[in-house]
């Protein structure tokens, strides 16, 4: 029997769609939202081949309760939380599902009555055509950055729903060090494979040891200033487990470039530049890595 709360899911990628897989053979009310629906097929490692309900369109009719996750590039949250407050209810939990940081702060602004959630996710898929490929599991650990006027017991449901919904979820506490140990896992990995053409695996190579400490380095000493909690070494063998184990896989940003598409570049080492500049600190690796990937999109 499907439960009576709904999931509502923004966007019909990779991510997004592997939620709606999940929901699909785990009996969990959903809809998923896409501005050109279409009909998609998930290959998924667990579930086997699904064939998905074609998404709808939102309109002004729409309403969206309950819980809304947005499993969509950095870059385009802000203008779908703009588009959205005319359809969000003020008792919905948003939750923020992307790579790299600045749009929890625009949310609260956006909504600040709402509950807002953030996560992160290792889980991988890719698209070929009309299928999503799912081709790695991996944890999801999400947070809440804003409680808004939410009582307690509304929050708590909206975990118990998003430990179903979200592939092996784990609901934290202090969400903080998870979404800025992600930011340094995706500050190392994305521009690296894009500006080099790699592979994930790639980075293993020891000419690559230097750069990853200075990258790291730099994204350490920030957040230590922003008082976020988060070790060298731990920081350090997050990133190589990373590497080594997703290392047959092409990052985002690389497939970004490769396909002449909008990379998350800002919200993952311009973000950590604005944060730095903003405190007086510099870091050097981290601008030159982002000033390049903006060099292969085209924008400099």
């Amino acid at each position: 029997m499907a439960t009576k709360t709904k999931i509502n899911l923004i966007g019909q990628g990779c991510i997004s769609s592997l939620i709606a897989t999940r929901c699909c053979c785990e009996k969990l009310r959903f809809t998923q939202f896409a501005r050109t629906p279409e009909s998609l097929t998930v290959e998924h490692l667990t579930y086997g081949k699904i064939h998905l309900p074609i998404p709808q369109q939102l309109n002004q009719d729409t309403r969206l309760d309950d819980i809304v996750i947005l499993p969509l590039k950095a870059y385009a949250i802000t203008t779908v939380l703009q588009q959205l407050q005319a359809v969000i209810e003020p008792t919905c939990c948003i939750v923020l599902l992307h790579n790299g940081l600045g749009t929890i702060e625009i949310a609260k602004q956006l909504y600040p009555n709402n509950h807002i959630v953030a996560a992160i996710t290792n889980t991988a898929a890719f698209r070929s055509n009309k299928t999503i490929k799912h081709t790695g599991h991996g944890s999801t650990y999400f947070g809440t950055v804003h409680s808004g006027n939410i009582s307690t017991a509304t929050i708590e449901h909206h975990y118990s729903m998003l430990e179903k919904a979200l592939y092996d979820a784990q609901m934290l506490t202090e969400i903080l060090p998870a979404l800025w140990t992600k930011l340094a896992v995706n500050a190392v990995i994305n521009p690296l494979t894009a500006i080099h053409d790699l592979q994930n695996g790639g980075l293993s190579a020891p000419s690559y040891v230097k750069l990853i400490n200075q990258i790291l380095s730099e994204i350490l000493t920030l957040a230590k200033a922003k008082q976020i909690n988060i070790d060298h070494s731990t920081l350090l063998k997050t990133v190589n487990t990373v590497i080594y184990d997703t290392q047959d896989n092409f990052s985002s940003m690389q497939q970004d470039i490769e396909h002449g598409r909008r990379t998350e570049i800002d919200h993952i080492n311009g973000y950590i530049v604005q944060q730095a500049e903003k405190m007086g600190l510099q870091v050097p690796t981290n601008k030159r890595l982002w000033l390049d990937i903006q060099k292969l999109e085209g924008h400099l």
